[in-house]
């Protein structure tokens, strides 16, 4: 016999999902997926059923999402976490199964009507997660298929105690925000619910940014709740307060909604072309993912660097190669080829030998109101040591720039970094700032090769943390796990290397003394 539920009401008329009596056929077999052609997706046609205790039934479906055109298809795309990677559960498709996530069963029983199948792309179950060839050109259709869908459905889980109170809370204020004879509601109770509704992990998951950011319809389901996803934007937007913990959301699920549909690449795929890699991944690098190269491939999507400049980087997504080569070459596409990068397995930080200079520090922070002082000296008519100043606007980040941190040249990179000083080496805070040249204002022709400032470049040992805090507790152990034989030449070894380092640190940071 398949799976029998055990469901039983709520108080409030909802079904929550029970425990599985696992009483299985041992005739059934799990499904196997046959090849996609080129350029095709699968979809998930969920079969109805009257009976709410009936198993999940549906088809698989081989859809050309790429003869479709630019208009909206008819499916929608689900949004959700897949929580624990136990899968206790079964989707059926015909006579054989698919194991799926408590949390993902939990929302094909809400999804499911009674009388009409509904047709939707659940990624755990129209991908073969096993196939990883297969996962990684997938992966890069992910911002089409949830730009083509006619509904993207945000799934947060089943109901807990009060949070019934959130989704009123929030609508009540969405409605709030557009009568200027109503003030939001001031319940404490209600604020409570909203808050732990905001600590569910959908929130944190990586591969969210991508598809709110793609979504021209979405839509908010907690239980047997849904919420329109503009009016959930409004209603947060009355409590400046529960915006910090989910800001970079709701600023893409805001921006979504003007931002034209997306963009063709010279590839013919699509991209939502929202910010560069670098300041995407100085925005979101903090937010979770079960699959740390998911960290870097969920954002490739929104990025608006040239296709061909991330493919000749190696950036085009691929399980088959391991996290610290990922890391290694998006670090790379940063800074470029001339510098030395180490990177760990299973560590999310990487280690950074540069030639570089500072070119200026941070002068003043106002929000994300950034004032850079040059140091770099050019001769104009006014004033052949003049400095310069430059006020610049950074993108929100876990890590906030302050003042006093640093402004860094490296050789070879496209855009200057800010880095902070410590003992014997700098943290990079932000990858994403405004070329040397754009730094610099000047009365007079600014050349790069021609500034003094330049042509003196030392070795500098920097520290890229994608941890939420300021340094990583395995960097306390770092001189040991350092190999100075890959950055130092001849016999300089332990000792001599930290030397070298603070040597070089502090006659970097002097330069910038003065200004």
């Amino acid at each position: 016999m398949p799976i029998v539920l055990s469901v039983d009401r709520r108080a409030d008329g909802t079904k929550p999902v029970s425990e599985v009596v696992r009483r299985q056929d041992p005739k059934l077999s799990q499904h196997h997926y046959s090849k996609l052609l080129p350029g095709n997706i699968r979809l998930l046609h969920l079969l109805p059923d009257e009976d709410d205790k009936a198993p999940i039934q549906c088809q698989l479906l081989e859809y050309a999402l790429q003869k479709t055109g630019k208009r909206a298809c008819l499916y929608e795309a689900l949004s959700y976490c897949w929580g624990s990677s136990d899968k206790p559960y079964r989707a059926f498709i015909g006579e054989r199964y698919l194991p799926i996530t408590s949390n993902l069963y939990a929302a094909l029983l809400r999804l499911r009507d009674r009388f009409i199948g509904r047709v939707l792309w659940v990624d755990s179950i129209c991908i073969d997660q096993e196939d990883t060839e297969e996962r990684g050109q997938q992966v890069q259709f992910m911002a089409e298929i949830y730009c083509k869908a006619n509904r993207v459905i945000v799934w947060l889980g089943e109901a807990e105690p009060g949070d019934h109170h959130a989704s009123k809370e929030i609508v009540g204020a969405a409605l709030a925000s557009g009568d200027q004879t109503t003030t939001p509601s001031d319940n404490e109770s209600g604020h409570e619910a909203v808050s732990r509704l905001l600590a569910r992990p959908w929130f944190r998951r990586i591969w969210v940014l991508q598809e709110v950011a793609a979504a021209r319809n979405l839509r908010i389901m907690c239980g047997s709740t849904e919420v329109d996803g503009f009016a959930f934007h409004l209603g947060l937007e009355a409590y400046p307060g529960f915006q910090n913990p989910i800001r970079p959301v709701t600023y893409l699920m805001k921006n979504s909604i003007s931002r034209p549909n997306y963009m063709i690449d010279s590839s013919g795929r699509v991209s939502l072309g929202i910010r560069p890699l670098s300041e995407l991944m100085d925005m979101y690098h903090t937010h979770e993912a079960s699959e740390r190269r998911d960290k870097v491939f969920a954002l490739l999507g929104m990025s608006s660097d040239a296709p061909s400049a991330l493919q000749a980087a190696g950036l085009s997504p691929d399980y088959d190669v391991p996290w610290e080569e990922v890391l290694r070459r998006l670090v790379q596409f940063f800074l470029g080829g001339r510098v030395v990068v180490d990177t760990f397995p299973d560590r999310e930080f990487s280690i950074i030998k540069a030639k570089s200079c500072l070119v200026g520090k941070v002068s003043s922070v106002n929000g994300q109101r950034v004032t850079t002082t040059s140091t770099t000296r050019r001769p104009t008519s006014q004033d052949p040591l003049a400095w310069s100043k430059k006020e610049w606007v950074s993108q929100p980040s876990p890590k906030a720039v302050q003042k006093g941190d640093l402004v860094c040249y490296i050789d070879g990179a496209a855009t200057s970094l800010i880095i902070r000083p410590f003992t014997d080496y700098f943290s990079v805070i932000l990858v994403s700032v405004p070329a040397l040249e754009e730094l610099i204002i000047d009365s007079g022709p600014w050349r790069r090769n021609e500034d003094t400032t330049l042509r003196s470049l030392s070795d500098v040992l920097l520290v890229w943390t994608w941890e939420s805090s300021e340094i990583h507790p395995l960097l306390n152990d770092y001189e040991f796990e350092l190999r100075y034989d890959d950055y130092l030449e001849g016999e300089e070894r332990d000792a001599l290397a930290k030397v070298a380092r603070i040597w070089n640190r502090c006659f970097a940071v002097s330069r910038c003394r003065s200004v």
